[in-house]
């Protein structure tokens, strides 16, 4: 409650008034959220029961972002550099999990505030549940996903060009709970077509190593090649991020590795690397 009280003690007029009326109705909002199975199955409470008293939740907000709590805002934004929500882009905004246009009373609880960049807060919207009833999105901070297991997969299509289709797949260890929000939460998000992007374009950075490779030691020089890489991107950024999974895939597919590369781009349009 240290950030709702920090705010309801700079306010003035009747939004102190109505803020300090409403402060256990708050609390035990707060203590809801905590001990709920999943933050969607929350009943909004504030948001119905009075207009005025709503706005006066939400009023809180813009204080700790740009105005006397500005620093609580900074500091929640500084949890995680990369966006909870694609993990790619820099961290930019603050996404309420549960929206405050629906839950006011949770407009500055900071387990709801989650950083995220511009494009993912966007297309999240005021969204939260699904149309089963089931949580839209995952909560950064209250769902764990598997470290061990791989449950983000690239499919690698050669024809005119090189393309890697991303999906998600489920583990032993997600329950079909789970990886329903897991599904909408990457479709939601089309997390395929970033990826896919950032696929085309690393693709395109290795491709000149890749023919000097092939020229030196075959499919099997450029295999090692590519594992090597998947080595360095596990270590640096885990199992299932993008490019761990797109190196696997690519160290996989012998018709790549064999001369499918070539349908990236010609090598007298490369420059050389000097690998």
């Amino acid at each position: 409650m240290a950030v709702f009280d920090a705010a309801r003690a700079n306010a003035s007029g009747d939004t102190s008034v109505r803020l300090a009326t409403l402060r256990r109705d708050v609390c035990a909002a707060y203590t809801s959220y905590a001990g709920s199975g999943a933050a969607s199955d929350l009943t909004p409470v504030l948001a119905k029961a009075d207009a005025l008293n709503a706005a006066a939740l939400r009023r809180n907000y813009p204080k700790i972002r740009s105005g006397v709590e500005k620093e609580v805002g900074a500091r929640l934004l500084s949890r995680s550099r990369k966006c909870c929500l694609c993990g790619h882009a820099p961290s930019a905004q603050l996404d309420h999990h549960l929206p405050k246009t629906t839950f006011p009373e949770f407009s500055v609880l900071t387990f709801n505030l989650i950083p995220v960049c511009a494009d993912c807060n966007f297309k999240k919207r005021e969204l939260y549940r699904r149309s089963d009833g089931g949580p839209a999105f995952l909560h950064a901070y209250r769902d764990p996903l598997p470290t061990t297991e791989a449950f983000l997969v690239a499919d690698i299509s050669i024809s005119v060009t090189v393309a890697a289709d991303f999906r998600v797949v489920q583990t032993p260890s997600i329950a079909d709970p789970a990886f329903a929000t897991l599904q909408h939460h990457f479709e939601s998000l089309d997390l395929a077509d970033l990826y896919g992007e950032l696929a085309t374009e690393l693709m395109g950075e290795k491709l000149t190593p890749i023919y000097e490779y092939y020229d030196e030691g075959g499919a099997g020089l450029v295999q090692r090649y590519l594992q090597r890489d998947a080595l360095g991107a596990l270590r640096r950024h885990g199992l299932n991020h993008w490019k761990r999974v797109l190196l696997d895939a690519l160290a996989d597919d012998t018709d790549f590795c064999d001369g499918g590369f070539t349908h990236l781009g010609d090598r007298e349009e490369l420059p050389l690397s000097g690998h």
